[in-house]
């Protein structure tokens, strides 16, 4: 049974860990929402031609496959003349940009004192 809203972890990490043990069902599901979210990205690539689109968060850190899934999904559907210039990768940072943010806000409160 899923995790209640506020239960020890979200339904995510409770997906991730069904998938990771074997469940089919909830494979499928990781899957089919990477490849929604793949086609979702095609669509704003298609339309704002960026040259890079930067995917993060815990979900893509529990399932890392997860960013092949949208790339190829991306570049299997999106124009000739996007696809030739667009990167899709992950955070540099990872999970540790909150933290780097956090730490700017600090710097610019005392330079305010």
């Amino acid at each position: 049974m899923p995790p209640a809203a506020k239960g020890e972890y979200s339904l995510a990490e409770y997906l991730i860990n069904k998938a990771r043990n074997g469940h089919q069902g909830a494979k499928a599901a990781i899957e089919k929402s990477f490849s929604i979210l793949g086609i979702a990205i095609t669509d704003l690539v298609n339309l704002l031609n960026p040259q890079l689109v930067i995917l993060g968060g815990g979900i893509l850190a529990g399932w890392p496959e997860a960013l092949e899934i949208v790339k190829e999904v991306v570049y299997s559907r999106a124009r000739t003349v996007t696809r030739n210039r667009l990167v899709i990768d992950r955070p540099m940072l990872n999970e540790k940009a909150g933290l780097y943010g956090a730490a700017s806000l600090v710097n610019l409160k005392l330079e305010d004192k």
